[in-house]
């Protein structure tokens, strides 16, 4: 490998893995906030999941849109202004006293990140020589793990000291110093974007030149088995981002723990979400199979939340373990289906597109489930909805093993652009 390649493609790496560390501290801000925000009589919790579910519905239409666009668009300039507007509305979200507008500002926050999941896909695809794309797209899954911690820490602190308001400021700063550095770093390695593709190197095709149509796509998707993964990210969606949402008012309303006891007790979850993205590209890479690896993580997440049942008399020790056995497996599951899964069509130069798909269907799941966890727990409270997580967990399993049979076959399918 060249050594300039070499030197610009580590550096696109780091400045990915930062951007979206960013990125999910600005998008999950709210989880820690959103008990502080009831209490206060801004809302309601039913109001809460109205809010959640407006910032997922928006995050998924724009994932869909944004998907499309990273395809065709330079990655530089989607990815730098999604950072921009995310901290933006993150220090909006410091100063705002109305419910309608909480509700309009967190629906544009999602816009603003959904601008660069996609292109981040498309960067480690396309711009990562081959044979560093694998540890590229592992060490994305590190990037949520990192930017929980990040918010349960500024949670930890502010809660205790000032109130919500001052972790959204700090969230909004955090992300507005990795936009300007952003910029500058891309700026720098400007001509790797222009003129180096991993596709086809030696033939000097550019991802443009193998792209391949809208309807070629979806035969694709359905001979490989690809389209598998819309049933699998559905239940992941739920799991993954609809349970994370609500883990801390659980602790805080299960346990009677303070809302800054449990920023900091959930403090533990980045770090077990870290150990579960990177056994799943362990075992995944044992079995070259997206699914097979997407079934066990459903299995984990689905025998961990049943048990949240047996040790709800004890300490609230034992469930925040419990809930970091489940979203660390979910973090694998997602790291399956959002990364690995989408790189397989990098040879036909539809990445970002697939990414950008797979991407709208966990959070419009996300976004059904917000109202639905909300009302739910206002009307019925905790132990119906730890029931229904369980029941949707082994759905996952379900689909995911079915999945995994055909994409033994298939996914050669989808690496080659053609039907065998």
């Amino acid at each position: 490998m060249d050594e300039d390649i070499k030197k610009r493609s580590t550096l696109l790496m780091i400045i990915c893995w930062a951007a979206y560390t960013a990125q999910y501290i600005n998008k999950y801000s709210m989880q820690i906030c959103i008990k502080g925000m009831i209490d206060s009589g801004l809302f309601t919790e039913s109001f809460g999941g109205y809010v959640l579910t407006a910032m997922f519905a928006s995050y998924a239409l724009g994932q869909f849109v944004n998907g499309w666009l990273g395809d065709k668009f330079d990655p530089r300039y989607m990815i730098g202004t999604g950072l921009t507007g995310a901290a933006a509305m993150n220090l909006l979200m410091g100063f705002a006293g109305d419910k309608v507008a909480v509700l309009v500002i967190w629906c544009l926050n999602g816009w603003f990140c959904s601008m660069l999941w996609a292109p981040v896909v498309r960067c480690v695809a396309e711009f990562i020589p081959p044979e560093r794309r694998s540890r590229a797209g592992a060490s994305l899954s590190a990037t949520s793990p990192v930017g929980l911690l990040t918010v349960y820490a500024l949670g930890g602190i502010f809660l205790q000291i000032s109130s919500y308001r001052y972790v959204f400021i700090a969230s909004g700063c955090f992300g507005a110093v990795m936009a300007a550095v952003w910029f500058v770093c891309t700026h720098k390695i400007r001509d790797h974007f222009k003129n180096y593709s991993s596709v086809a190197p030696e033939s000097g095709k550019s991802v443009s030149d193998v792209r391949i149509g809208g309807k070629k796509l979806a035969v694709l998707l359905f001979s490989s088995g690809a389209v598998f993964g819309f049933g699998s990210i559905v239940f992941n969606g739920v799991l993954k981002d609809g349970v994370s949402s609500w883990t801390h008012s659980y602790l805080v309303s299960n346990y009677g723990l303070t809302e800054s006891l449990a920023s900091t007790l959930l403090m533990i979850l980045p770090f077990v979400n870290l150990a579960g993205a990177f056994s799943s590209v362990r075992i995944f890479n044992k079995n070259k199979n997206e699914f097979l690896t997407t079934a066990l993580m459903f299995a984990v997440s689905a025998a961990a939340i049943s048990l949240l049942f047996a040790v709800k008399s004890f300490s609230a020790v034992f469930a925040v373990i419990l809930l970091a056995i489940s979203s660390a497996a979910m973090l694998g599951a997602n790291t399956m289906l959002l990364t690995f899964l989408p790189m397989r069509f990098a040879s036909v130069g539809r990445a970002a597109t697939i990414t950008g798909m797979l991407d709208t269907a966990s959070y419009l799941s996300s976004a059904i489930s917000g109202p639905v966890n909300g009302t739910i727990i206002e009307n019925h409270g905790w132990d119906p909805i730890v029931t229904l997580w369980t029941v949707l967990a082994a759905l996952g399993v379900a689909v995911s093993a079915a999945a995994a049979f055909k994409w033994r076959k298939g996914k050669h399918i989808a690496e080659s652009g053609e039907k065998q």
